[in-house]
């Protein structure tokens, strides 16, 4: 981006004051930055700070893990480009284990550093630590790129829900970023509600970058970007963990550990209501019972049944949709559901006839 600083007449100010003055950018005189300056291209930016929460046991540090080896290696990521540097891996959680699975990563892992010793982030000697030795291995080698906090919760003290003890942690990362230049990645917790992010006092959300949530459904683990400050959201990466054998213990039992194993997403089926769970299983009851196999041009092809609308209904009525005896309950529970499960492209309707699209 290329700025132009104003320039101001008359007399200096004194200290600081002068300094803001000879900082100010003229509005007009902004041009475009066209080369972002990424850590992973749409995801991650550099010297940014990001949080990868989930539940407990979901495989954060799995993923955290197959980034930072990605950046190592300078390997595309997810197929998208990374800048190429050094990473050190703070182990906070477990470093024993950790230690396996670094292993059992495949290529060159020299760039890899795992930091297997207590930090804690609360403090201001250990940012500068960090960032001391981070320093050093950028002049011996090439440019640490990148620090992983695994997990935050064990790398701070203090009560995570404070705003004293969360805000000094992001004062120090802040720190930690400014002099190291680096991305700082942490890995977290979900709060007892995942929906609302990641555990701990909103000043930490408020201060990331990038927000990325893991979900696990079916042995699938979704990671989503859910907030990202200067590139666009909602990226996707699903995995599943795959376990590979290291060797054999003193006993010839199996020592193993996972790795990351890309993998298509899970299909996300449509969340129903318990009325709307009803109706559906009331067409499949009249599917079953009243549906025919119709030549007619509109509906669906082969062996797909269909059956009249008033068929469905009755079958409502029967599998006790609506609590009210009164028919008007049951027309305008089953309307409501009928209207919801279309919606949806559960349900397909045609000129009085229905049946089940295989959603």
């Amino acid at each position: 981006m290329k700025v132009n600083t104003v320039q101001m007449p008359g007399d200096s100010l004194a200290g600081r004051a002068q300094q803001i003055l000879e900082s100010l950018v003229n509005a007009g005189e902004v041009e475009p930055s066209l080369n972002s300056r990424y850590l992973v291209k749409g995801w991650l930016a550099q010297g940014g700070l990001s949080v990868l929460f989930g539940k407990a046991n979901v495989g954060k540090s799995f993923l955290a893990l197959d980034i930072a080896h990605h950046v190592a290696k300078g390997a595309r990521w997810n197929g998208c480009r990374v800048a190429k540097g050094q990473v050190l891996y703070i182990a906070a959680e477990g470093a024993s284990g950790f230690l396996n699975r670094v292993c059992a990563l495949s290529g060159d892992a020299t760039a890899l550093t795992i930091v297997p010793v207590s930090v804690n982030f609360s403090q201001p000697t250990d940012h500068a630590a960090i960032a001391d030795v981070a320093n050093h291995l950028t002049a011996s080698r090439e440019p640490v790129r990148m620090i992983v906090v695994d997990t935050l919760a064990r790398a701070m003290s203090g009560d995570e829900n404070t705003v004293e003890a969360m805000g000094a942690v992001v004062r120090n990362l802040d720190a930690l970023r400014a002099r190291t230049g680096a991305h700082l990645m942490l890995v977290h917790h979900s709060g007892k509600d995942a929906s609302r992010g990641a555990r701990g006092h909103s000043s930490l959300p408020a201060a990331v970058d990038t927000e990325i949530s893991l979900t696990a459904e079916d042995g699938v683990i979704e990671a989503k970007v859910t907030q990202q400050r200067d590139m666009k959201g909602g990226l996707t990466f699903s995995y599943r963990l795959r376990e590979v054998e290291l060797g054999k213990d003193d006993d010839g039992d199996p020592v193993t550990t996972c790795v990351v194993e890309p993998c298509e997403p899970v299909e996300k089926k449509p969340k129903l209501s318990g009325q709307q769970q009803i109706a559906l299983e009331a067409l499949d009851e009249a599917l079953l019972h009243v549906g025919k196999i119709r030549k007619i041009n509109g509906l669906p092809s082969g062996q797909h049944r269909t059956c009249e609308l008033s068929e469905w209904s009755d079958f409502c009525g029967h599998c006790g949709l609506s609590d009210g005896d009164k028919p008007d309950s049951l027309r305008r529970a089953f309307e409501r559901s009928k209207k919801k499960l279309l919606e949806l492209g559960i349900v397909r309707e045609f000129n009085g006839f229905v049946w089940r699209t295989g959603k």
